[in-house]
């Protein structure tokens, strides 16, 4: 069952990759040391619900070397099975970066329960750990809802499992053989087990493509948005903004066109781009989250930057009679509606007095 499975994993731009994950919930701080002399183990359990508190998990194990992601080996193990878990150890300590699928949360916490269990074994500590979950979510879960493992195997690598046991069958044929049953059926478990493992380094690779170099890597445009968001996150703001053109460039979801607009319009804004921010909150007008932000923004252009107060005090009318308008048939939320017509109504008030000075101004000279 060993070496069933190889992906190669770019390396130009992997550092670069590294360093934007932890701006999205993937990596944890990495000690000093260089990425290029690091091996990766991808790590996986299976422990559905179900399974009593103290039963032994099924782990797999697989590795990075040379680029190459190798499934090395796959079973069970208890905690009261030192050299099992001495062996395990090994492994861990050879591989410091630890590769896995919601694993902050989920497997790598169960193994430290395991070796805690043991009172003779210290948990291992990985140099990194990189929770490739997080960033699917950015840049999957508006186009497929799920982020199974599974499903991102299919739509996103393009990978059909093909036979494969269902997940929710795997503890109770676990627990058959724990209690005593036979061996066998415990083999498509740990195939299922392997093909985890290979989808998280596939995965994996993917991930780190796209985010060493997301403009020459895809085309779809969610994806895209996503990648720009971790720009965005990471403080990368000319990428970012790169991104977020070519994605709305693209055919996307109108609520998610909306959003990547506004995050455009404030990248733009902040970079002093106040002609490409004004095209853009011009767009976006309308009854939306984003649309009386553009409604804001535009009324603070007309009055500070353009020295138009009237233009500004027109377009915050505009605005506050759309929000009535949205409350009236009941599409804006009570709170977020109190919220927003406090805002306008103070810039109204404001902007009445400004354009009344303005004209008795220009009435004088």
């Amino acid at each position: 069952m060993a070496n069933i499975f190889r992906c190669t994993v770019g390396t130009a731009a992997t550092l670069r990759a590294f360093q934007m994950l932890r701006h999205c919930g993937c990596s944890s701080p990495m000690r000093q040391t260089k990425w290029r002399t690091l091996n990766s183990g991808y790590f996986s359990t299976q422990r559905q619900p179900g399974l009593p508190v103290g039963r032994e998990p099924i782990p797999s194990w697989s590795v990075l070397h040379g680029g190459k992601a190798v499934v090395s080996r796959s079973g069970s193990y208890s905690c009261v099975s030192t050299v099992k878990s001495v062996r395990c150890l090994r492994r861990m300590a050879e591989r410091p970066v630890l590769v896995t699928f919601n694993g902050k949360s989920f497997d790598w916490p169960l193994l430290e329960t395991r070796y805690r269990m043991t009172r003779t074994i210290p948990p291992p500590l990985p140099r990194a750990h990189l929770d490739f979950l997080h960033p699917a979510r950015n840049l999957w879960r508006l186009r497929l809802g799920s982020v199974k493992l599974s499903q991102l195997e299919r739509h996103v690598l393009g990978w059909d499992r093909g036979a494969d046991i269902a997940s929710e069958l795997i503890p109770r044929i676990y627990l058959d053989f724990v209690r005593g049953g036979r061996a066998e059926p415990l083999v498509p478990v740990f195939q299922h087990n392997q093909m985890d493992l290979c989808g998280l380094a596939g995965l994996s690779g993917r991930i780190l493509s796209l985010l060493g170099d997301g403009e020459g890597t895809s085309q779809d445009g969610l994806e895209l948005f996503g990648v720009s968001r971790i720009c965005e996150r990471r403080g990368e703001s000319k990428r970012a903004r790169r991104l977020y053109e070519r994605s709305i460039a693209s055919v996307l979801p109108e609520e998610t066109n909306r959003t990547a607009r506004a995050a455009l319009a404030r990248l733009s804004k902040r970079d002093g781009d106040l002609c490409r921010a004004h095209e853009l909150w011009e767009s976006m007008l309308g009854n939306s989250r984003e649309g009386y932000e553009a409604y804001e923004q535009l009324a603070i252009y007309y009055e500070h930057e353009a020295r138009e107060p009237q233009r500004a005090l027109a377009i915050a009318r505009e605005a506050l009679a759309q929000l009535r308008g949205a409350n009236e048939i009941g599409t804006v939320a009570a709170t977020e509606y109190r919220r927003t017509k406090g805002r306008f109504d103070h810039r109204i008030l404001r902007l009445e007095r400004k354009a009344g000075l303005t004209l008795l101004d220009a009435l004088d000279a």
